[in-house]
């Protein structure tokens, strides 16, 4: 390594072998920057620390050869319900305020640089340090606290929001940089931190599309791939592949995914008899995009949440790195996307005979073979805004205009 690479601490709580967009990013970046990970034990998506990894010990191993990983014991996120999942976030805070305390001697970075999808209160482990080591912090915002929280009904209790806003504040008021994943968190943010601090970067995936081959299917495939829980909407898409099976038509649903509400998904397929509804478990990317091969359109779906129709989930740029049409079923900045990418069709949260129509539309549009210009349209609007190589080169900027 080259000894003129500044040092960078990378607080993630999920990183390779789990499926995240920081992954590729900390790939890239390691080029220019001698990067360390601080991580929790892989457990995401099953919620069961991954095979060959100790539960209750910090283990030490390296990324890609030449970055190296710690990570600290956590409380795995188990069948994902409230309970689980803050047990799961605050024993990854806890570990690693520990691990660093401990170690604090021996730590020497110039920055530290915070993946934040949700929540952002594990950012409080990048306060402390650079508290004790007087080093500039920057958060990369992936979700709203506690927006998202109180527009999904996850808390209710009026006191415990005052004080999670009040702890996400402190937070803000003491980061160096804030990177956005949406363009619509800058609204949001107005007046909790300095504008000249926020600076818009979207996620980013590698091109899936060169990996995917051309196959010609007799059905007409929908797939979806991701996390299967209380912020999707899915009672359309089993409205659908009813009505659908009615028709007799040669349309058939595909899911890939862990999540809260994949019994209940399952449960509603067995009551509606649904032969064109299959339910599939996790699997690694790269098998996702050997199964991609056979899909026609990939689904993405989110509820009408005030913080929701905020962001744009990273599950649309991975779908326009891989040349495929969306089938979308959402609002706000995420719908604004696909449409201005003409990547797809969309329709509102609920709305389950437009969500039908625009099946059958893509249908209609693959026997005529134009199906897939909607898919060429997105993987050309993912070159132009979401490529890797665009957001590694504006990550770089915001690093290097910091003074170490």
């Amino acid at each position: 390594m080259k000894k003129n690479k500044k040092k960078i601490l990378i607080i993630a709580h999920n990183f390779w072998p789990e499926n995240f967009p920081i992954n590729d990013v900390v790939r890239s970046l390691s080029k220019y920057y001698n990067f360390t990970i601080l991580t929790g034990k892989p457990n995401y998506p099953k919620g069961k620390i991954f095979k060959n990894y100790n539960h209750f010990f910090v283990e030490q191993e390296k990324y890609k050869q030449n970055i190296e990983v710690y990570r600290v014991p956590i409380i795995p996120r188990g069948n994902g319900n409230n309970i689980m999942k803050i047990l799961n976030y605050l024993s990854f805070i806890f570990s690693s305020i520990i691990f660093l305390f401990i170690r604090s001697q021996k730590l020497k970075y110039d920055l530290i640089f915070v993946y934040a999808p949700s929540p952002v209160i594990h950012s409080l482990i990048g306060v402390y340090l650079k508290k004790i080591k007087k080093i500039p912090m920057i958060v990369w915002l992936q979700d709203l606290w506690p927006v998202s929280l109180e527009s999904s009904g996850q808390i209710k209790n009026k006191l415990l929001i005052k004080f999670i806003q009040n702890l996400v504040n402190y937070i803000y008021s003491k980061v160096d940089l804030m990177l956005i994943q949406s363009m619509a968190y800058k609204k949001h943010l107005k007046g909790k931190i300095s504008n000249s601090k926020v600076f818009y970067i979207p996620n980013a995936f590698r091109d899936h599309k060169k990996q995917i081959l051309k196959k010609t299917n007799k059905n007409f495939n929908i797939f979806y791939c991701g996390n299967i829980g209380k912020v999707q909407e899915f009672n359309s898409i089993v409205y659908a592949a009813k009505e659908i099976q009615k028709k007799k038509l040669n349309i058939n649903f595909i899911f890939f995914g862990e999540g809260v509400n994949k019994n209940l998904l399952k449960k509603k397929i067995i009551e509606n008899k649904l032969k064109n509804f299959f339910i599939k478990d996790h699997v690694s990317l790269k098998k996702l995009i050997k199964e991609l091969t056979y899909a026609d359109t990939l689904y993405v779906s989110l509820k009408n949440f005030k913080e929701l129709n905020l962001t744009v989930p990273s599950k649309i740029q991975f779908y326009m790195s891989a040349g495929k049409p969306i089938l979308a079923e959402l609002s706000g900045e995420s719908a604004k996307v696909i449409k201005e990418s003409r990547s797809g069709m969309v329709s509102f949260p609920g709305n389950k005979k437009l969500l039908l129509n625009n099946i059958l539309k893509m249908y209609k549009l693959k026997k005529k073979h134009k199906l897939n210009n909607l898919g060429k349209n997105g993987y050309n609007f993912y070159k132009k805004n979401y490529s890797l190589n665009k957001v590694i080169y504006q990550i770089k900027k915001c690093i290097n205009q910091l003074q170490y």
